[in-house]
């Protein structure tokens, strides 16, 4: 039982995934390795309540871990009540997933710490070694007949998708052939997860050189990232970041050919695949581990006993594992080397600027670099922001990093609440963006603050940290405490190591036992480093490794006791012969009797989580196939499983609203809003879906609410916009609709919808000479929108822009007229004194770039591309995400026979106007030239 068990938790739950069961690859991993978890724990228990004895291990880290526990109670209570009702389901339904996610890393710990070292050898190191050699390419090598072996067409079938006979085989053979290794010793659990590693790694790597070898298609969610078995390119890097340290100070002992083939190969496909990973906080976690465990091991030097041989075979490995990791390529087409490009890219893309700074000095790459211009014309601004790439990994991060300092500083002490940081996250992120609008596409739905000082910090504050800072600190006293313990042997001569060959093996395995406290460490602390920048520590398979080395070092550095809970009295005890014949004490058995249940419960309950992703897969691929009805049932399936998933209830909301059913769609909306309120999608749907049943003052208040989460959501403005339209202007607070619309307004410089909103909003609140000032503005940068210029006249009396607006809008329309009639040669000498005409405007308007825009178009009939191309360049300084602008540079590049910056120009079209749907049709057309 305990074999099969193992097998499950510590190889199969690393490898099984599939790709089209549920929405996460990593879900059966989940699924696997909880259950496996709850059976031991289980099992265990209810041994112990059978034999009335059971064995428990207190160790040094029991208070911090205890009071680390008490914060995040303290912190959730004062959160829940400190929050609107509103707020509280949410609240509620996030820390319960933090709680169980803590529920599942503890017994880990635990089980880790109470585990023996040693086992009864029966089968030697280098045996051990060399099996696991063979069972690795034997067993890998069968893999590569799966996509001709296994059953298709399994998509009818549920169960089908699950078990397939020949993956299935392949999975007993994995358990047949491992069978004498599954103990419960961690040398042997040690070595099989680093068997796991090089597997996982071996696949990441044949995924990186476009190799996959299971599914029908190349796994490409992150680009060229592989995701190995794991599901995301991060955790296989976490995942060998740890076992690095271990697999490198086992190489330095390994005495064996078969070891030092084993564990050489593994250091080789690990630091592929973190190559291949392109996750760069990996990279420096496992550089920091390396070098702590590196430099632990030098000032303990005179312990260390390297057989000559020893020294010769470790020297060429570490110079091969430079030479891998200077050379390895960037991809199958690409031999730039890959950690040179990636790192370059970590440096590439900072922007210096500040809140009010809209302008940014960049390099374009755009027709001014291919067109020549005038020597004289020095000043001319030939850059523009959307040509610049800017390091969204490196910006994003920072976002988050500044929304969990917000949150801490709302309640120092104990943050915004345990387990917050992502139902919050977008009430601040959207605030920051707004104060920094160029890097509005930058928003992302943050799971974890990827800085795992700040996400304590943000959620659960200074009492939060002080308790993780004491869980540090007791490490590191372990670990200092355990190097001054270990004594200072003298180092053997090479003549002495001669002399003694046939006992040497003894004495390296007593060695390698007394310092491996040091390469956990590393691990540990590499995964600390790594989690400086990443949120790998939140997921199962990651976490499960971590707290297993933590406990494995804990047990190494003598940091447990052994305590026994007997079910009887001391004085029965010390009067019983036969312990069995005494009844089992009241209390004790009411606590082991409720642990057991608790872990049936878990079991069941990570069953429902499952079979909740399977449904709610197949309702969100039903509802893209165009079946709403069917996506619906489904997904009602779905949330009856886990009813606190906010994608599943977001997801039924959109297939009923789809089938015509919007008070359904309502409901399904506020279950996702109870699953996790801080999605703005989810107030703009639903005041969209109040809105189609005329429940305009009910709408209000979550479009409000969704466009200050995210202040760049068109669809919030947009049913904004309708709902002020709708009612009457007295059921309107119209100072704060003025405030925000003229927020909207600054935002969307290139859409005039929201300028005729505002100006009807001030006109409705009796500011007309500002409604006048705004007209006046928005005519003259869209001076083809008949609508503001319709209003600007109506609006045009009560202030002298709005007068002189008015003059300016009659001549350009007088200038455009003439341009529009153009039609040959014989039009020239008319379209160059209408030319002539807008200079005249142009020396009282220098900086008007609309007027730029119409000389452009003018320079363009007379086929001066050049000068042309510069005027619009101009245009872009002034309205970068102008499609209509942006459009016309391409046509202008084409005509100039420039069709690469043409189609450069339609594609940055297509980046913010996806639907622009004349840019599509034109790029195709340029692509087949």
């Amino acid at each position: 039982m305990s074999a099969f068990l193992l097998f499950i938790a510590c190889f199969a739950a690393p490898l099984v995934f599939f790709t089209d069961l549920t929405r996460n690859p990593f879900s059966m991993q989940q699924l696997l390795l909880s259950l496996s978890l709850a059976a031991v724990w289980i099992f265990l228990l209810a041994r112990g309540m059978l034999v009335r004895r059971f064995i428990f291990y207190r160790t040094a880290a029991d208070f911090p871990i205890l009071l680390f526990l008490a914060v995040c109670m303290c912190s959730f209570v004062y959160s829940y009540f400190g929050h609107a009702a509103f707020f509280r389901p949410s609240i509620l339904n996030a820390a319960l997933k933090g709680l169980l996610f803590i529920a599942f890393c503890i017994p880990i710990f635990y089980l880790s710490a109470g585990m023996k070292r040693e086992r009864d050898i029966s089968i030697s190191e280098s045996k051990s070694c060399l099996r696991y050699i063979v069972f690795i390419f034997s067993w890998g090598g069968l893999w590569l007949l799966y996509p001709w072996l296994h059953i298709s067409g399994q998509a009818s079938s549920f169960i089908g998708k699950i078990f397939d006979p020949y993956g299935t085989f392949l999975f007993i053979i994995a358990f047949i052939w491992l069978r004498p290794f599954l103990k419960p010793n961690r040398n042997d659990i040690f070595r099989l997860l680093i068997a796991v590693g090089i597997i996982a790694s071996l696949y990441g790597i044949f995924q990186y050189f476009d190799g996959e070898m299971i599914w029908d298609k190349q796994l490409n969610s992150y680009g060229r990232r592989p995701v190995s078995t794991f599901g995301n390119p991060n955790f296989l890097s976490s995942y060998v970041v740890m076992l690095l340290p271990l697999v490198s100070y086992r190489l330095i002992f390994a005495s064996a050919k078969a070891e030092r083939f084993f564990y050489s190969l593994a250091i080789f496909l690990y630091t592929g695949a973190l190559i291949c990973s392109m996750a760069r906080s990996s990279w420096i976690g496992a550089f920091l581990g390396m070098s702590f465990m590196c430099i632990a091991l030098y000032v303990k030097k005179k312990c260390l006993i390297i057989p000559s041989k020893n020294k010769k075979f470790l020297k060429k490995i570490s110079l091969s594992v430079i030479l891998l990791v200077l050379l390895f390529p960037s991809g199958p087409d690409n031999f730039v080397p890959a950690v040179a490009d990636r790192i370059a890219d970590a440096f590439s893309g900072i922007i210096f600027t500040d809140a009010s700074s809209e302008k940014i000095n960049t390099k374009s790459s755009g027709m001014a670099a291919e067109i020549s211009l005038p020597a004289s014309d020095e000043n001319f601004p030939k850059d523009h922001l959307l040509d610049k790439k800017i390091n969204a990994s490196l910006y994003q991060r920072l976002f988050m990093h500044a929304a969990a300092w917000q949150m801490g500083l709302e309640n120092p002490m104990f943050g915004k609440g345990f387990a917050q940081f992502e139902p919050f996250n977008a009430f601040y992120q959207g605030r920051l963006l707004a104060s920094f609008p160029n890097f509005r596409d930058l928003r992302t739905h943050a799971n974890g603050a990827h800085n795992e000082i700040a996400q304590i910090w943000a959620e659960l504050g200074l009492c939060g940290l002080a308790a993780f800072f004491l869980i540090i600190a007791v490490f590191a006293r372990l670990f200092s405490s355990r190097m001054s313990l270990i004594k200072k042997e003298t180092r053997f001569s090479d003549s002495d190591l001669n002399v003694i060959t046939e006992n040497i093996q003894p004495v390296l395995e007593s060695q390698h036992s007394d310092l491996l406290f040091i390469p956990l460490a590393s691990g540990l602390f590499a995964m600390l480093a790594d989690n400086m920048l990443n949120v790998s520590l939140h997921f199962a398979i990651p976490a499960a490794l971590f707290w297993y080395i933590a406990g494995a070092f804990i047990a190494e550095t003598n940091g447990i006791r052994k305590f026994e809970i007997l079910f009887f009295s001391k004085e029965k005890a010390e009067m019983a012969n036969n312990l069995k014949a005494h009844s089992p004490n009241a209390i004790y058995s009411f606590f082991l009797a409720f642990a057991v249940f608790l872990f049936l419960w878990a079991s069941v309950f990570q069953i429902r989580i499952f079979l909740h992703e399977a449904y709610y897969f197949l309702g969100y691929k039903s509802f893209r196939l165009g079946k709403p009805l069917e996506a619906a049932s489904f997904l009602e399936q779905a949330m009856g499983y886990d009813s606190g998933d906010v994608h599943a209830a977001f997801e039924l909301s959109n297939a009923w609203h789809s089938a015509a059913e919007p008070k359904k769609a309502e409901h399904a909306l506020i279950r996702a809003i109870k699953a996790n309120a801080g999605y703005d999608e989810l107030y703009s749907n639903l005041a969209a879906v109040l809105y189609s049943q005329g429940r305009y003052k009910e709408a209000l208040p979550f479009a409000n609410l969704s466009s200050f989460i995210n202040p760049f959501s068109s669809d919030a403005w947009n049913i904004m916009s309708k709902i002020y339209v709708s009612l009457k202007p007295e059921e309107i607070y119209l100072k704060d609709a003025v405030s925000s619309y003229s927020e909207a307004e600054s935002f969307f410089p290139e859409d005039p919808s929201y300028a005729n909103m505002l100006g009807y909003l001030y006109i409705n609140a009796g500011m007309k000479k500002e409604a006048s000032a705004l007209f006046a503005k928005a005519v003259k940068a869209h001076p083809e929108n008949q609508m503001i210029a319709d209003n600007l006249i109506l609006a045009s009396s009560y202030s002298e822009e709005g007068k002189s607006a008015l003059k300016w809008i009659k001549e350009y329309y007088r200038l455009s007229k003439i341009l529009g009639s153009f039609k040959d040669s014989a039009s020239v000498s008319k379209t160059e004194s209408g030319l002539a005409d807008l200079d005249k405007m142009l020396i009282d308007n220098p900086n008007d770039f609309r007027l730029h825009e119409l000389r452009a178009k003018y320079l363009f009939k007379l086929k001066r591309y050049s000068e042309a191309a510069r005027e619009m360049l101009y245009v872009l300084e002034h309205a970068e995400r102008d499609p209509n602008a942006r459009y016309g540079l391409a046509v202008i590049c084409e005509n100039a026979a420039q069709n690469e910056m043409a189609i450069k120009e339609l594609d940055l079209v297509l980046r913010f106007h996806p639907e622009n749907r004349r840019a599509a049709v034109r790029k195709k057309l340029l692509q087949k030239k």
